[in-house]
C-alpha cells in the first residue's frame, strides 16, 4: 500500500487515515507506558495529567482538520479507546472533551482564523460572499455554499466548515 508522510501525517493512496491513526496510537501507548513509569517514580498526579496533555493528547489531535473528515467511525472508536485508556489510569477525566470534542474545537478555531484573516493562506481557497436582501437566519459566516458533488467533498476541511450549522 503506498503511503506518504507529510509534516507528521501519513497519507494512504486512498485517502484513508487509518495507517496515521495506528502509527498515533501506537505512540501515544508508548507515552502512556512512559507516564505510568514517572508516576512509579514518584511524579504527582497533577504533574503527570500535565504532561499527558502536553504529549499524548497532543499527539492525538495534531493536524486533525486536515485528516479528522476521512476518518471512519472504527478509526474514532480506536482513538477514544486511547481517551478511554488514560482515564482508566487517571491521566485524564471523563469530564474533559472526548477526542471528537477536541477535533471540533481545533476545526472552529482554525476556520475562524482563516475568515478573519485576508492574508491567511488558506483565505483564498473560500469561495464567494453572498449578501442576502431580505433577513435569513445568521450563520458563521457569509460564504456561498459550494456543491457537494461527492464524498470526498464532504470530508474537506473547507466544505465541512462552511456547511457546518447549516442543517
Amino acid at each position: 500500500m503506498l503511503s506518504l508522510k507529510c509534516l507528521g501525517v501519513t497519507l494512504s493512496h486512498n485517502l484513508a487515515f487509518t495507517d496515521h491513526i495506528t502509527e498515533v496510537i501506537c505512540a501515544c501507548q508508548q507515552s502512556l507506558y512512559a507516564l505510568r513509569l514517572l508516576r512509579a517514580y514518584g511524579l504527582k498526579n497533577q504533574d503527570i495529567v500535565t504532561v499527558f496533555k502536553a504529549t499524548t493528547l497532543a499527539k492525538l489531535i495534531y493536524a486533525s482538520p486536515a485528516w479528522w473528515g476521512f476518518t471512519n467511525s472504527n478509526d474514532r472508536a480506536r482513538l477514544e479507546s486511547v481517551l478511554r485508556k488514560a482515564i482508566k489510569a487517571q491521566f485524564y477525566t471523563e469530564e474533559l472533551p472526548t477526542i471528537a470534542e477536541l477535533c471540533d474545537i481545533s476545526d472552529q478555531r482554525l476556520f475562524n482564523s482563516i475568515i478573519s484573516n485576508k492574508d491567511h493562506v488558506l483565505y483564498k481557497l473560500l469561495p464567494g460572499k453572498v449578501s442576502h436582501g431580505k433577513a435569513m437566519r445568521k450563520r458563521t459566516h457569509d460564504f456561498t455554499l459550494p456543491p457537494k458533488i461527492n464524498k470526498l467533498d464532504e470530508a474537506n476541511f473547507l466544505i465541512r466548515m462552511l456547511y457546518k450549522d447549516i442543517y
